[in-house]
């Protein structure tokens, strides 16, 4: 989940509820750079924000021409609802999609991701669990 390869390439989240959530109950940030053989070649981390539910969203878009890689600096997500969610993320690759991981996020906890310390889950006082 370091990076995405091709245009038809994106990731995903999703939490198992069975109905929409307000806009404020997951909040998500994914930020990344744009590399082409391996140099960053965007001015700076773009990042793609929003909010979960029970769609599937896009927090990586696919990257946009050959040779180009979008690698991910990090991903939040912070549980500011008044229940747990389950989280679900896939990677879609030509229309099939693959689970990649999938996580309980308690209330006022946080997932994160980054390509040095892999998925981290983190309680209200910032204690990893």
């Amino acid at each position: 989940m370091y990076f995405l390869t091709n245009t038809n390439q994106y990731l995903q989240v999703a939490t198992n509820e069975a109905v929409a959530l307000a806009y404020t109950a997951l909040d998500v940030t994914c930020v990344y750079v744009v590399n082409s053989q391996n140099r960053d070649v965007s001015s700076g981390p773009l990042s793609q924000t929003g909010y979960l539910d029970n769609t599937f969203r896009e927090i990586l878009p696919a990257p946009h021409g050959a040779g180009v890689q979008h690698s991910i600096k990090s991903i939040n997500i912070v549980n500011i609802d008044s229940i747990a969610h389950i989280l679900t993320f896939r990677i879609v690759d030509t229309g099939n999609a693959r689970k990649l991981y999938k996580c309980t996020l308690e209330i006022g906890y946080t997932f994160e991701y980054t390509p040095e310390n892999g998925f981290n889950i983190y309680n209200e006082k910032g204690i990893r669990q």
